[in-house]
This record gives structure tokens, sequence and C-alpha cells, in this order.
């Protein structure tokens, strides 16, 4: 194949990229964290730029968690030298170039280290790997076509050894800092092993992961047994990166937040049984989300107040009768409505009513009550 002729025709200012960060470095880094690098070398030489965690999070489009992460990585790397004032509040960032290739390939070597025990090693070293080295390294389709999960009472559970082997991989090591920050506690052994579940039994990647923790933590929610639910629905719905966990949640937010303006609901977050009805009604179900709302205005009619019970049972007949549009819900109202016209009222007659041809019972109550009464109980 012929090579492609490159041509300038445009002049502008500049931004100087070493190369040396294009062949080694950007080769073997997340794509958001090499945006941010980037975006880091176009305002150092322009002093009229917004140079703070908030401003490069919104030219970036991330948020300001993202982009402490990327500068915690560089700094990791060697690209970067963060300074701290006396609140330990972040106050400088220094660009450093990039070091000659032989010590960024120990680096890098040391980044794909694998826990060197043969029970410990499996997944995560290949998982973290392929983020590593990108399209190349992806697993062939074929090891793709079954996947399986083992329920949470059959999970492995790791021994403080092996626990202690996976932490010398400076990713994992890193993983656990971040998660530990966010619940501002130490995880405990339950927690520990239910993380390495997420990285081994279904694969997940560090940044993944991260994202899944801030996810749940933004939501209200920071029991990791919600966050394993939370981890066990993306796996199902072939979420593999967080970019795709972002989309997703993006479109399960916005039902969170109908709903919760639909029942009026503020000044709190919705409880992790409110958020598994929601959770239940957008994935198990498949309803658009106008139908949830005519749900949530037909409950908020009769209850006069937030009832998840009330829109459940709503939601759940018109699941079971096939509806899947407002308009399924209209001729299902219609034949309602049809139905209870051929139902006689309270107090009318018997005659000419197909309910009434029967024959009527004809007890003697009074017998019936003195038989009652004459009753011992033994």
């Amino acid at each position: 194949m012929s090579g492609i002729r490159l041509e300038q025709v445009y002049q502008d200012t500049y931004t100087h990229i070493p190369n040396r960060f294009i062949d080694e470095y950007m080769t073997v880094a997340n794509g958001d964290f090499v945006k941010v690098y980037l975006y880091l070398l176009r305002i150092s030489s322009d002093h009229n730029a917004d140079c703070s965690v908030c401003g490069i999070a919104d030219h970036c489009n991330y948020t300001e968690n993202d982009v402490l992460r990327a500068l915690c990585y560089w700094e990791k790397a060697g690209l970067l030298v963060l300074g701290y004032d006396d609140q330990h509040c972040l106050s400088d960032i220094s660009l450093v170039y990039p070091s000659p290739a032989n010590s960024h390939t120990a680096a890098r070597h040391d980044l794909q280290h694998e826990p060197d025990t043969e029970d410990s090693s499996g997944s995560l070293g290949t998982a973290y790997q392929a983020e590593q080295t990108g399209p190349s390294a992806e697993a062939s389709p074929d090891s793709q076509i079954t996947s399986f999960r083992l329920p949470e009472s059959s999970r492995r559970v790791y021994s403080p050894n092996e626990v202690s082997q996976f932490q010398k991989n400076p990713a994992v090591s890193e993983l656990f800092f971040v998660i530990e920050t966010y619940l501002k506690r130490p995880l405990n052994s339950s927690e520990t092993n239910t993380v390495l579940y997420w990285l081994e039994g279904l694969d997940f990647m560090p940044d993944l992961i991260i994202y899944l923790v801030e996810y749940c933590i933004s939501k209200g929610h920071s029991s990791l047994r919600y966050m394993d639910k939370v981890a066990l629905n993306w796996k199902d719905e072939g979420i593999t990166c967080a970019d795709e966990a972002r989309q997703y949640s993006a479109e399960h937010s916005k039902a969170y937040y109908a709903v919760m303006k639909a029942f009026g609901i503020t000044g709190r977050s919705l409880t992790d049984e409110e958020a598994l009805y929601i959770q239940r009604w957008t994935e198990e179900y498949g309803f658009e989300l106008s139908l949830i709302l005519e749900a949530c205005r037909r409950t908020i009619a009769v209850t006069h107040q937030p009832s998840f019970a009330y829109a459940q049972a709503i939601l759940s007949g018109w699941h079971k009768n096939g509806v899947h549009n407002i308009k399924d819900v209209q001729s299902l109202d219609e034949l309602h409505a049809k139905d209870k016209k051929k139902t006689p009222s309270q107090g009318s007659g018997a005659h000419g009513s197909k309910f009434n041809n029967f024959h009527q019972r004809d007890y003697d109550y009074d017998k019936l009550e003195q038989m009652l009464l004459n009753t011992t109980v033994k």
C-alpha cells in the first residue's frame, strides 16, 4: 500500500509535543489521560488559559475526578510533578520532559507486571495488558462467545497472601487507593473480594471500576453490595469500558431524575429499593420513559403521594398484558372500560344479566349463628 502524502495548508500557533511521548507513553496510556496531557501542553504556553482542575475538566468534558486521576497517572509516569499548598490542595503542575526509552520501558514493565503466584494470576493481568497495549491485544471473538457469572455464594475467596500479590500490581494498588478515598475508609476483607471479583470474574478494567464507584457514590449509594448489583447489570449489558458505562448511566439517570420529578421527590436521593424499581422498569420490562411517567402520574392521582409499590403494580400489569407504548395503554383502558360497562352495578336486579343466572344461596343465617354460638373451643 502506497504512502499517504500529508500537506499543511494553514498557518496557526503550535503546541510542541515530544516525539518520545508519542512513540512510548501515548501508546500505553488511557485515551482520556492522553487528552488531559495534550491540553496541559497547550495551555502551558498560554498565560491567559484557565489552568485549574475545573477549567481542564470543562474543556475536556470530564469530571474533576477524571482530571485528577489523569494528573496522578502522568505523575507516576514521570511526566508531571504536582505541588500542593499548606491545605493539601493542588497548586502547581510542572511538566517534565519524557525520560529516555530504557527507563520508560522498565516503568511500563512494572505497570504490566502480573501477580507471580499461579493461583492469583489470571484474567486480571490479561485485561490490564489489553488496555495498555491497544486493540491488537484484545481477545479473539471466539473467546467472547460464552460469558457466565459465578453466584455470589460461590465466588472465590482470596487469601491475604493472594490479595497482597494482587496489590503488587501498581494499577490494582491505585484502584484500591481510589476506592478507599471515595469511601473515606479502608475496605474490609469481603469488600476486597468483591473488587477482585470485578477485576477477575467480570473482566472489568480498573478505570471502569473507578467510574463504577464514582457513579454509585454520586447517586448517594456507598454500599459495595449496591455497587456489585450495578456491576453485574453492566456486565449483562455488555459494558466493557468507562465510556460505554457513562453513556449507559446517562440514559439511566434520565429515567432516575424524571421519576423523582414526577413523584415530586426533592431534597434526597432515592433509596436502593426505589432505584432498583426504576432499574426493573427500564431494563427488565424495557419500558420507554413515557410509559413509566404515565404510571407515576396515575399513582399520584390515586394515592396523592409517591408510591413505587403502586407504580410497580401498574407497570407489572402492563408488562403482563404486552404493553409497549402509550397507544397500547389507551387500548387496554378502552377494553377495561367496556368490561366495566358489562358488569352490573351493586343493587341492580338479578334479571337481564348473565352474571345472575345461577342458583342463589339460601342459607339459614339464624341457624348458622346458633351453631356458631354452641361451638366450644377444644
